[in-house]
């Protein structure tokens, strides 16, 4: 943000923008048409709002059949899913850690006692 806030631009610069708003609401006033023009990036549109004020879009704009960005409520689930299966999987990693640890306590008090009945 500093980066744009520090940067210097005058009225008489070149334009940063792909377009203005005003070029795009006479574009897109009647028809969807209007929106098949080329951009400085893919997938977004820079639109002046204002002189020196440009905000970033995502471009075109998405379309009925198009899938989302981001997830939708299924994916929320599928996630809710994956969390209750690593609770699980910790639960069972507890309880192994629990049983390898009286495993070797009881090893080593066996060889402590073996250890002290050899010293004799």
């Amino acid at each position: 943000m500093l980066r744009e806030i520090l940067r210097e631009e005058t009225l008489f610069d070149i334009p940063q923008s792909d377009i203005s708003l005003a070029e795009l609401e006479a574009l897109t006033a009647d028809d969807t048409k209007g929106t098949d023009f080329r951009t400085g990036t893919q997938g977004l549109l820079a639109i002046e709002i204002s002189p020196l004020v440009t905000a970033t879009v995502r471009w075109p704009p998405k379309q009925p059949d198009q899938a989302e960005l981001f997830g939708t409520e299924e994916s929320v689930d599928d996630f809710r899913d994956l969390a209750i299966q690593l609770d699980d999987l910790r639960s069972k990693m507890a309880q192994i850690q629990k049983r390898i640890t009286r495993i070797i306590e009881g090893r080593e008090s066996s060889e402590w006692r073996a250890g002290r009945g050899r010293r004799r």
